[in-house]
């Protein structure tokens, strides 16, 4: 049970030599935590603790955020022509849009046409505020060459990640000159594969670049997607510089989070400047397949979790079979976690290969679907970072939080759009969203779509 800490509880601490005068003192001036969580950073940190009670204290008093403060800025598109003539996959076509933001550059690295591994970066350009995606700015050429470093056919480049077939990159993040890449078997059947990442050293000439790797991220395929940094405040109180999570298109839901994940980590000393292949992570947030991301009060035991995230009773509007996050980060100057990325069928349910109402065709779907065409959508939750920190002291377990948040994103070029990666720009306080094959404009082509959205705070 949660008590609030009040200046007779610790009076009585402090007269049966339970507290020093100092620790009591320090208790009194940061007395805006529960007597748990003090009782668990003493355990941890040690009988003096002040240091931490004032960390503490600051972070908790951050605000959290609505997600009415991300106002829409407008975006930009990429040109899916080949990047090396002979090569028809040096491009950006059908690229599931995975991307990490270069503030100093003002760049993004992307993920490449997901026929091989690869990754180009391009120079962002102007950002044109419209709702109509004819608007945008095209970017036509790329900032460096473009930069393959798996093809399924090839020893070394299994050898480098890991992975013997079914690659898909699915998180990028930029440190000083390093980018670390973050990968899956998509298909991994037998749920075991425990290779997540490489490091390309020299992030601003790749194509010249030492890669490291692979390296094996604890939380496998539930911490090898994106990549965002903790604010400073909440760093040595989460236990990482960085957030990993999960991705939003991967098969095999026995190995997967039902629900979007939070692992922090230090990859400058376990990963930039180590040879050790083995990375230790902190699991703050995860949603296991016996214990996924569901509302406990609605359901009774008779419930089945095919039920529940098919949404067969039609009141689940938190996380279906459907739902998939993109993008994951704490606000800075907040203690707002943000998660963003796509669900669906939460009007009408959830079948698998049926013909769908409102489809105008008579096909069935591929795999699973909303039972209504019409029912799908990008989607956030959000979540608060104190709980998260609640996890780490051990007074909560990872599938035990609950977003304050959630419900459907806007996306103003078109409400069935679904967020598949993004990075944010904690400088201009700017959020990057991709879409994959969001830009619909030429005949045949799909490449990425880039939104971006300012945070008023």
């Amino acid at each position: 049970m949660m008590i609030s800490l009040n200046n007779f509880v610790f009076t009585v601490f402090l007269f049966l030599g339970i507290l020093s005068t100092q620790a009591f003192a320090c208790i009194i001036e940061n007395n805006a935590i529960e007597l748990e969580v003090y009782e668990k950073i003493k355990t941890i940190y040690g009988r003096d603790v002040c240091d931490t009670l004032k960390k503490v204290a600051t972070a908790k008093k951050l605000p959290l955020i609505d997600i009415k403060m991300f106002e829409y800025e407008g975006g930009f598109r990429l040109s899916p022509k080949n990047l090396i003539q002979s090569d028809n996959f040096s491009n950006v076509d059908f690229s599931y849009g995975v991307m990490t933001y270069d503030s100093i550059r003002n760049s993004i690295f992307i993920s490449g046409n997901p026929k091989y591994g690869s990754i180009i970066e391009f120079a962002v350009p102007e950002i044109v505020k419209s709702k109509n995606i004819q608007d945008f700015v095209i970017v036509e050429t790329s900032r460096q060459p473009y930069f393959r470093f798996y093809n399924p056919n090839d020893v070394a480049s299994k050898k480098i990640t890991g992975i013997d077939g079914f690659f898909r990159i699915t998180g990028i993040g930029k440190l000083g000159r390093s980018l670390i890449v973050n990968y899956i078997n998509w298909y991994d059947a037998n749920a075991n594969e425990a290779d997540t990442s490489i490091v390309i050293t020299d992030a601003h000439n790749m194509v010249a670049s030492e890669i490291k790797g692979p390296y094996q991220i604890e939380g496998a395929a539930r911490a090898s997607g994106w990549i965002t940094p903790i604010p400073e405040i909440w760093q040595d109180l989460l236990g990482g510089s960085h957030i990993l999570g999960n991705q939003p298109y991967a098969s095999i839901i026995s190995r997967l989070s039902v629900g979007p994940s939070a692992f922090a980590f230090y990859p400058r000393p376990d990963m930039v400047y180590s040879e050790a292949r083995h990375v230790p992570s902190v699991r703050l947030l995860d949603f296991p397949l016996k214990n996924f991301l569901k509302l406990d009060q609605l359901y009774g035991d008779d419930v089945s979790t095919r039920a529940i995230l098919n949404n067969e009773m039609l009141n689940n509007d938190l996380w279906t079979v459907l739902s998939g996050a993109a993008i994951g980060f704490i606000a800075p100057n907040t203690r707002a976690y943000v998660t963003i990325g796509k669900s669906g069928g939460h009007k009408s349910g959830v079948g698998y290969k049926i013909k769908q109402l409102n489809s105008g065709s008579t096909n069935t779907c591929g795999g699973s679907c909303a039972r209504d065409f019409n029912d799908h959508g990008s989607y956030y939750w959000m979540w608060d970072a104190y709980d998260l920190f609640k996890v780490r002291l051990g007074l909560m377990e990872p599938f035990e939080v609950r977003p304050y948040d959630y419900g459907y994103f806007e996306v103003p070029v078109g409400n069935d759009l679904l967020a598949s990666s993004g990075a944010y720009d904690t400088e201009n306080k700017r959020l990057f969203l991709s879409f994959r094959s969001g830009d619909t404009l030429r005949r045949f082509a799909r490449p990425p779509l880039i939104l971006t959205y300012k945070l008023n705070i």
